[in-house]
């Protein structure tokens, strides 16, 4: 008898889970179906549901979570919302952009991210678009918090590509292949330098210089095969880095890593790639 009773309650919940149509369901249904879609990794709610349905449901979700949206489980709203990148109105594909940029992207999400990007702006590499570019496909919608907003698309999923890049990058540094900067090309290297989408210098791997961000002290030997790249720009760019965070935490650093930046910048200096570095002089304990 328990187990026909859970047989019967199994089948009412996936009924219930399965109608998106707004004209199927109450609002506050509708509101709960695409919510917990969408925290157990469904692949076909964001990729199917209309921009009206998301827009209603996101709103009953604010109005019931006090304004935010209840999001749970990272790898499973990842896995819904890459797949609204496909969705057919450009709105949806916008808050799946949203989404996903809030979830911190990663390299994972490189195989539909990057299709989505060729789609969206017919460009096969990240490296072919213009610094510059001026983007003319723009919508209007609310995003995730409520707001009216116009973005466009190809922009949006453009950073949202680049994003991935440099997670992408930065993974093959650390833990793949040491001498990464040696032979990173300057467009790649541009991408741990420079701002995708306004974030604070705590979030680029290249401007942040705390001691538990991007690269931990045992990583610096990586920063410093940066100095023997060919582009004069990266050196450069790698041996401010290393007088920076030997600055920033020169008191929290062990004798042997000072060492090693100590050298490289003397090898730097004497090499005319900089000027001459002005370190902190630590006194001894």
């Amino acid at each position: 008898m328990k187990k026909l009773s859970k047989l019967i309650l199994t089948i009412i919940l996936v009924l219930l889970i399965t109608k998106i149509s707004n004209g199927d369901q109450s609002p506050q249904d509708l509101m709960k179906t695409v919510i917990i879609k969408i925290n157990k990794g469904d692949r076909y709610v964001l990729r199917n549901i209309s921009y009206q349905d998301l827009e209603y449901a996101l709103d009953l979700a604010r109005q019931a979570f006090r304004g935010k949206i209840p999001f749970d489980e990272r790898g499973k709203i990842v896995n819904s919302a890459l797949k609204g990148l496909f969705n057919k109105d450009p709105r949806v594909k916008l808050i799946c952009i949203q989404i996903l940029k809030q979830m911190k992207p990663d390299r994972l999400m490189e195989f539909e991210v990057q299709k989505a990007f060729q789609i969206e702006t017919g460009i096969s590499s990240i490296h072919s678009i213009k610094e510059h570019v001026k983007f003319s496909d723009f919508y209007d919608y609310r995003d995730l918090t409520g707001i009216k907003v116009r973005k466009s698309l190809s922009e949006e999923i453009t950073k949202l590509y680049k994003f991935v890049q440099r997670h992408k990058l930065m993974y093959r540094i650390i833990y793949k292949d040491y001498a990464t900067l040696k032979s990173i090309s300057k467009n790649d290297f541009y991408l741990l330098t420079k701002p995708i989408d306004n974030e604070k210098n705590k979030d680029i791997p290249f401007r942040s210089f705390n001691i538990k961000g991007f690269f931990k002290p045992i990583h610096l030997i990586n920063v410093i095969q940066g100095l023997d790249n060919p582009v004069l720009s990266i050196k450069q760019e790698c041996a401010n880095y290393l007088i920076n965070y030997y600055n920033y935490n020169a008191y929290n650093l062990s004798v042997s890593i000072k060492n090693k930046i100590t050298l490289a910048l003397k090898k730097a200096y004497d090499d005319d790639i900089i000027p001459k570095p002005k370190l902190v002089k630590v006194k001894a304990q």
